[in-house]
Formats: structure tokens, sequence, C-alpha cells
């Protein structure tokens, strides 16, 4: 459980030190238990930007670890949601954000019997835009092969 006072303190104590990499973390943590907490979003907003290319969630994101996690349990309205939501914040790991929010569509897309054309399409985009991020690597033994052929398809990625 997230003591969001507590954490919110952290989080400006730590921006006060100028300590940004600890200061995004426990916004982050925040907004892993509430997703629109307006403290953590306009502390995350006033922070410099940082290096966004890397490919695996961790500690530090709490909640691209929390909507991957969504993903795999099944729950792809919550996935989907913080993953917009995370987008929306400029993430942290938006290779990695994009991908799962594609991920997570056209699972949807196949779950309901591959008849909405625009899940697909929008998945494609999405995998476009993770793609695009420059030093992004694809999750292949993590998500379905269906899903790694789709990607592949999209985005001209080489087959191993």
């Amino acid at each position: 459980e997230v003591d969001v006072a507590a954490t919110l303190a952290a989080a400006h104590k730590a921006e006060m030190k100028k300590d940004y990499k600890a200061a995004r973390r426990w916004y982050r943590e925040v907004q892993s238990v509430d997703l629109k907490n307006a403290d953590a979003k306009a502390g995350l907003e006033a922070l410099p930007k940082e290096d966004v290319a890397g490919s695996s969630a961790s500690e530090e994101d709490p909640v691209l670890s929390k909507a991957i996690g969504d993903f795999y349990k099944g729950n792809y309205a919550s996935s989907e949601g913080a993953l917009n939501y995370s987008l929306g914040l400029g993430a942290k790991k938006p290779g990695l954000t994009n991908f799962y929010m594609g991920a997570s569509i056209l699972t949807r897309y196949y779950l309901s019997g591959a008849n909405d054309p625009r899940l697909l399409q929008d998945a494609k985009r999405l995998f476009k835009d993770a793609q695009a991020v420059d030093g992004f690597v694809v999750p292949e033994k993590m998500v379905s092969p269906k899903i790694i052929k789709v990607f592949k398809d999209a985005t001209g990625a080489p087959s191993q």
C-alpha cells in the first residue's frame, strides 16, 4: 500500500535536492495507485526531460510496470488507460509504452473475432510509433508470436 501523502513529500524533497530520478520514481509511485493525482502529474511535468530510449519497465516507472502487469492479467481496459495516460505525460519509455498499447489493442482485436479493422489499424500505428523510438527493442519473448508477426509486418522489422 502506498501512502500518497508521504510519497508526495518524498518526491518534493528529492526535487528540492535536484535528485530528479528519485523525484520521478516517487511521483510515478503515486500514479501507480492514483493515475489522476494532480500533484504527481504537476510534479512530473515540472521536472526536466529525461532520456527516453530504453526498452524495459522497472521500479523507476511503476505506472508502466502496472500497465504491463494488467496486460498480462487480461485487464486490457485498465492497461490501455494507464498506457494512454503515460503517453499523455510524455512516457519515460515511449517505445515500450506504444508497443504494449498496440499489443493490448491487437489482443482485443483477436478476442473479438477480428471483426473491427480499426483495432488492427490502431495496433499497427502504435507498433510503428514504438519502432520509431531510437533504441527501442521489441520484447519478442514476452508476447505471442502472433503479435510479433503483426508488429514485424507493420514496421518492416526483420524476422529472425
